[in-house]
């Protein structure tokens, strides 16, 4: 049996300076379908989508200024 574990990371470079990452949450699957969505209040929210399952597929990973 393989395992694996899989992280959604923000990478980021800024002009004139060093560049970083962070782990923002680590999904129980493999999130390759996923997307981040800023909010009109100015919450930050990752969404990920779970192949495995018939319907609510969708599923709310973070949130940031929640």
């Amino acid at each position: 049996m393989e395992v694996h574990a899989y992280f959604i990371s923000l990478y980021y470079s800024l002009v004139n300076s060093s560049a970083g990452g962070v782990n923002l949450s680590r999904p129980k699957y493999n999130t390759t379908l996923s997307f981040l969505r800023l909010d009109i209040d100015g919450n930050v929210r990752i969404y990920a989508y779970d192949d495995k399952v018939d319907w609510g597929a969708w599923e709310l990973t973070f949130t940031l200024f929640d």
